[in-house]
């Protein structure tokens, strides 16, 4: 009751209509105790009629009044709900529209890394073998970790992964002599730097700190 009856005081059309709906009845309060309101004179009228009189004119002043109101707080439930979205929406930083990160295989066609690189600030390249222990638990253990998926996620990062024994002409390209290798590309699928050997789930978020200043710097 307070809430509803402060947010009437700060709007200035609410406040003009609660305005008209005192005058109103004030104007009522004024025809009962003064004039006959039907005959508009002096009361000279008995008592019952008087009366009679008196309750028709406060009730259609007071429901004229209730109306105003009913009807100004319907608008502004109506167009609230925009306003307090808009406001929300001006306060409230959108969330990046990149939010989810997938890994593509890198084929021996190439189609996937220049496309990822371009879309994307900064590109892991994860080079790996089946028959590779590390790789595997890196795989299972550090990729999977909350902790990583959610920096993987609030970035702008691509994912490619590199299987060593189907594409061997990336693993010359980039000199890869052992696995897993993790090698960091720049939008032009320039190499920013790499890191041989499986990495536990702190070591690889210090490994992604490390990468992202130098790629600010660049």
């Amino acid at each position: 009751m307070t809430e509803t009856f402060m947010w009437l005081l700060s709007d200035k059309l609410s406040l003009v209509t609660l305005m008209l709906a005192c005058i109103l009845l004030l104007l009522c309060l004024v025809l009962i105790t003064r004039f006959d309101p039907i005959a508009f004179r002096k009361i000279t009228v008995s008592p019952r009629a008087r009366a009679f009189s008196f309750a028709v004119t406060a009730f259609a002043i007071g429901a004229v009044a209730i109306v105003l109101l009913v009807a100004h707080l319907a608008v502004h439930d109506a167009r609230t709900p925009t306003v307090e979205k808009q406001r929300i929406e001006n306060v409230i930083p959108q969330p990046n529209a990149q939010t989810a990160f997938e890994w593509c295989t890198e084929k021996s066609n190439a189609s996937c890394l220049p496309k990822t690189c371009n879309e994307h600030h900064l590109t892991i390249v994860i080079v790996g073998a089946e028959w590779c222990g590390p790789c595997q638990k890196f795989e299972k253990h550090t990729l999977t970790d909350p902790a990583v998926k959610a920096r993987l996620e609030s970035g702008n990062y691509g994912g490619v992964k590199v299987d060593l024994d189907t594409n061997r002409a990336f693993a010359n390209k980039y000199r890869v002599q052992a696995v897993p290798t993790i090698i960091f590309l720049t939008q032009d699928c320039e190499e920013l730097g790499r890191s041989v050997g499986g990495k536990n789930a702190d070591d690889f978020l210090q490994l992604l700190d490390t990468v992202d200043e130098k790629a600010k710097k660049k």
